[in-house]
């Protein structure tokens, strides 16, 4: 009973917590593509004692046929699982935000400006591009700009984009043009989110 609690908890610790660098990530982090697919790389302390490898293999597995099933189509896939230094590393990928979001009953959008307007969320923020010299715009003024994207997260995340990143909120850290770290504040007021701007 304790083996399957423990085996459990890291299970959903793994998926509530991708391509490029985020194959090699050292934490939970999310690779954006153009296309709208997500990937999500998990990287957690694993403990061997209490469960296997295969053992977590097989629950993933298991979550994302019952989520397929439900969608009558192959949404959810893991890439790739590996066990490397007492650390377990998973890769998976969604087809799109929605599915990411459904799957870890979490919040995330990553689409159009003007679509994330019709999903009532705000667009009345400042954002700061991604230049040595910051220039402050208001997220509503990009809406014309139709290759511009938007993401849009509300935890602590490293996320990076198959694009590059033009702007990006106050409680984003930006790494450099294709990486930026998303900073969830226990303060913050309910329904505040960090956004990034890419293309």
């Amino acid at each position: 009973m304790k083996k399957r609690k423990i085996l459990y908890g890291i299970l959903l610790l793994l998926l509530l917590t991708a391509c490029s660098q985020i194959k090699n990530a050292k934490e939970n982090g999310l690779y954006v593509e153009k296309s709208g697919k997500i990937t999500e790389a998990i990287v957690e302390n694993f403990d061997e004692d209490y469960y296997s490898k295969e053992e977590l293999k097989v629950n993933i597995l298991s979550a994302i046929k019952t989520y397929n099933d439900e969608k009558k189509e192959d949404r959810i896939s893991l890439k790739n699982l590996r066990l490397k230094d007492k650390k377990i590393r998973a890769l998976l990928q969604y087809k799109s935000y929605k599915d990411y979001q459904n799957f870890n009953k979490v919040f995330l959008f990553a689409g159009e400006i003007k679509e994330a307007g019709k999903a009532d969320i705000d667009l009345n923020v400042p954002v700061f591009s991604n230049e040595e010299e910051k220039t402050e715009r208001i997220l509503s003024d990009l809406k014309s700009e139709k290759s511009y994207k938007v993401l849009v997260i509300d935890r602590t995340m490293h996320v990076e984009v198959e694009g590059k990143i033009l702007f990006a909120g106050k409680n984003v850290k930006i790494e450099d043009k294709k990486n930026a770290k998303a900073v969830y504040d226990k303060e913050m007021a309910e329904g505040s989110y960090s956004y990034i701007i890419y293309k």
